[in-house]
């Protein structure tokens, strides 16, 4: 099973940029996808800038087998969030973890990290949608 493989699938699946999936299939980096405000939704920043985040990465992938493959930084009113798009190491349950809608957006299995209330923190599905060759996160 080649987690790597299918999150390059995704990432081509999203429209992300060609800069960040060329990163992740030839140096195994990470971006992540940044909300300034209306006029840039999705900005896109190399993980390795904030050195937290890439400890956070690197202990999710550890403790689960899954392969991140992008991260989204969401502001709401309930927190910073970190959401982590992952290819879970359950095959049969792929074809569920990238859903595309009727609406041009996506619906993605993430770890939602809420960096504000970490015992808020949970894994689920998040919709979003491809934006400035990064993605944002819209429920």
């Amino acid at each position: 099973m080649d987690l790597k493989k299918e999150a390059i699938k995704r990432l081509n699946k999203l429209k992300l940029s060609n800069e960040v999936v060329n990163a992740f299939i030839n140096e195994d980096k990470l971006y992540y996808s940044e909300r300034m405000n209306m006029m840039f939704p999705a900005t896109i920043f190399y993980l390795d800038n904030e050195k937290k985040y890439v400890e956070m990465v690197k202990d999710f992938e550890k403790k689960t087998g899954y392969k991140v493959y992008h991260v989204i930084k969401t502001y709401t009113s309930f927190g910073e969030i970190l959401d982590f798009l992952f290819v879970s190491t359950y095959k049969e349950d792929w074809k569920y973890e990238l859903e595309e809608t009727k609406h041009n957006t996506f619906i993605a299995m993430s770890m939602a990290n809420n960096l504000t209330e970490i015992s808020c923190s949970d894994m689920g599905s998040i919709e979003v949608r491809p934006v400035m060759g990064g993605l944002e996160r819209i429920a």
